[in-house]
């Protein structure tokens, strides 16, 4: 008597979502949220769409060079029983890092002692089939996308071509991810420096015991000062910011002289000065 062939079943739930899927994961990548959350989001919505009974995505750990589990979905507790798995784990247990991919925890002909602990768990869960969807970015491991089921599945040519398409969509968006992130992270570490650089230069500026005021050459107005120049002319910070160099000499002839001497340092970025008499606020003459 010829034994029944036991039936098999695809891992998608539906042929008619696999372009929807393939949109929604574009719309994930593009939302502007961090990268470890919109992986956690991708999980939900890839389970959704699969026949399995458990997930978990791995996320590569390079200062432990080690996938470690970041989340779980439905009945996974092999996949939490095993929070890290080494690359070797990975190779032992038959499982490509680098390409979409099926496995049967539970047909290998050997002794289930001799298995890697792992399947062993995945057996004790009553999980028959096991795929794996590869997270790659910048031609390295970044993850690994674990999916479990109770039933015989099956893949086909033209599923391990959407799997493929899927695997490739990831790492092109998790690669632009990442350069965001990197030139995120650039920006803001040179916006820090700069603000450093300013403070220290306002500190030097304000503490100078030298008066020193910073003006506009079009308009002669003032734009900054220090205390020292608030000091030896008499004024506020707030009362020089509305005035112009002209405003501290009486003669039109000292007027014309420092609009002429505004112009020898805007072209020559220094002038040597002889002794000069400026009006104070209170009518002195410094």
């Amino acid at each position: 008597m010829l034994a029944r062939r036991k039936k098999t079943r695809p891992w998608l739930k539906g042929k008619e979502q696999d372009l929807t899927l393939l949109a929604t994961i574009t719309q994930l990548f593009d939302g502007g949220h961090a990268l470890e959350d919109t992986f956690q989001k991708l999980g939900e919505l890839i389970s959704a769409h699969m026949h399995c009974e458990g997930s978990a995505i791995y996320l590569y750990n390079y200062m432990e060079e080690c996938f470690s589990l970041r989340f779980s979905y439905g009945k996974a507790e092999a996949f939490v029983k095993h929070a890290t798995l080494s690359t070797e784990d990975i190779q032992h247990c038959g499982i490509p890092s680098t390409e979409f991919g099926m496995i049967t925890p539970g047909s290998s002909q050997s002794e289930p002692s001799s298995q890697h602990a792992f399947l062993q768990s995945c057996t004790q869960q009553a999980l028959i089939s096991l795929a794996h969807i590869p997270f790659i970015a910048h031609g390295e491991p970044y993850g690994l996308f674990l999916l479990g089921s109770k039933y015989l599945q099956h893949t086909t040519e033209e599923s391990n071509d959407f799997f493929t398409v899927v695997a490739h969509h990831i790492r092109l968006a998790t690669e632009k991810a990442l350069l965001t992130e990197q030139c995120e992270h650039e920006v803001s570490s040179k916006v820090s420096q700069l603000q450093e650089s300013e403070e220290k230069y306002r500190i030097l500026f304000e503490d100078a015991s030298d008066a020193i005021v910073i003006v506009d050459f079009a308009t002669q107005q003032f734009l900054e000062s220090n205390r020292q120049a608030e000091e030896l002319l008499g004024y506020s910070k707030k009362e020089l910011l509305t005035m112009t160099v002209s405003d501290f000499w009486l003669q039109k002839k000292e007027k014309r002289l420092a609009l002429h001497l505004l112009q020898s340092v805007k072209q020559q970025r220094s002038v040597k000065l002889g002794e000069r008499q400026i009006l104070r606020k209170d009518g002195h003459l410094v």
